[in-house]
């Protein structure tokens, strides 16, 4: 059960409903609940039950939600309390991603487990900055290897009203919540990069083909819940990242769309290893000669007049320079719009032009250029408008000289 921490505000909007109602016996008849207890919350020394805070939010024409912002929550029988917002933070989104991928709702608790500490404790940072909450939050060992324990009967109850989650074993009915769908792109990264970093994993794939093998990235997501899966679907559907479903899996597995999803959720990501692993991912140089750029022709045509050479000279300097081979055909007709270069044409081109790539580049593709040491972190964030997280950088560029090698 819910209770509230009667603030003035609140104080004062039951004093007025309680006069309109007549006095306190008419009210105490009206809502079912004994009169001492009324005037108890009227001096604001107990708190309010939710079914009276509900009636409140009617009195005053607003949701439950909107009336009880940046009021704190907590259970009868505990001193701990929680604060909560009527706007949706990215940081709650996080929150419900992990719950959603990682969590279970008991009674008088909420669990988050996973086998590294790490990501758990700025979890735990991040829940204690949005949620104000004063204490009965740990992380302790569990089988699988850590839990982050949230003590409160107050919080798993707030989450199941609010969100719709369920209680206890929960895998096959989950559900994004509906709210997700009407927030802004950022907070519905923020809960994606909470849903992918708890069952989420990014991968490489080899495929063949009658060139030979090739690889593509692959991003995943597991649940044994279908219509969640489904859910998520549409959701990077209406962020225009396709995705499609096998079994009890989602897969996103083009390299834009990837490289779309990374520029996105990183700076929403605390999981380290699985930033790490994402990163590697996009590594293969491959991927910038698969990826093209439309629209780009006078781009390539300036470069190629500016070496003054013929189509057929410059096509054997894109096969040297950029590891891409192309016919007189292509090149020439990339000239003309009528097909598109690939990411490695435009950034040599710039480079030997002394352009910026992002007068030709989409913004989504700083991922791929800061993974392969084209740009640095700095020049990331204010391409993104948001920090990273700490990523170690030297790491990333050691594996990408390696594969380049």
């Amino acid at each position: 059960m819910i209770y509230v921490v009667p603030s003035k505000r609140i104080k004062e909007i039951l004093k007025d409903t309680i006069a309109k109602t007549g006095d306190i016996s008419k009210f105490s008849e009206q809502t079912s609940n004994k009169a001492y207890n009324i005037r108890r919350w009227r001096r604001g020394t107990r708190t309010l039950p939710f079914d009276i805070i509900k009636t409140l939010a009617d009195s005053q024409k607003l949701d439950v939600w909107e009336f009880l912002d940046n009021e704190r929550l907590k259970a009868m029988t505990t001193s701990n309390s929680f604060r909560i917002s009527y706007k949706i933070t990215t940081s709650e989104c996080l929150l419900l991603g992990w719950v959603l991928s990682e969590g279970h709702l008991a009674r008088d608790r909420v669990t988050i487990s996973q086998n590294e500490r790490q990501p758990l404790e700025m979890l735990r940072k991040i829940i204690v900055t949005n949620f104000n909450i004063t204490n009965g939050i740990r992380i302790e060992r569990d089988r699988r290897g850590w839990k982050l324990v949230i003590n409160s009967s107050a919080f798993p109850n707030y989450l199941n009203l609010r969100y719709g989650i369920p209680y206890r074993k929960k895998s096959s009915i989950i559900r994004v919540p509906v709210q997700i769908f009407e927030i802004s792109d950022e907070e519905k990264y923020a809960f994606l990069a909470g849903c992918l970093e708890g069952d989420g994993s990014f991968i490489v794939k080899t495929r063949k083909s009658e060139r030979g093998e090739y690889r593509i990235p692959q991003v995943s997501l597991t649940s044994y819940s279908r219509k969640f899966l489904e859910d998520i679907n549409f959701l990077l559907k209406s962020l225009d990242i396709k995705s499609t479903i096998h079994s009890e899996k989602l897969l996103i597995s083009k390299a834009d769309d990837c490289a779309k999803l990374f520029f996105k959720i990183i700076p929403y990501m605390i999981h380290n290893r699985k930033i790490k692993d994402f990163m590697k991912s996009l590594i293969d140089f491959q991927y910038l000669n698969a990826i093209p750029i439309a629209n780009s022709g006078e781009l390539v045509k300036k470069w190629k007049n500016e070496l003054n050479i013929t189509w057929i000279e410059f096509t054997k300097i894109i096969e040297k320079e950029c590891k891409y081979k192309a016919s007189y055909y292509t090149t020439s007709n990339w000239g003309y719009n009528n097909f598109s270069p690939p990411i490695t044409v435009i950034i040599k081109a710039c480079e030997e032009l002394g352009e910026n790539y992002f007068e030709y580049l989409p913004e989504w593709t700083a991922a791929l250029l800061l993974i392969h040491n084209k740009i640095d972190q700095k020049d990331f964030e204010n391409i993104r408008g948001v920090k990273l997280p700490l990523i170690n950088m030297e790491d990333i560029t050691s594996l990408v000289q390696q594969r380049l090698k």
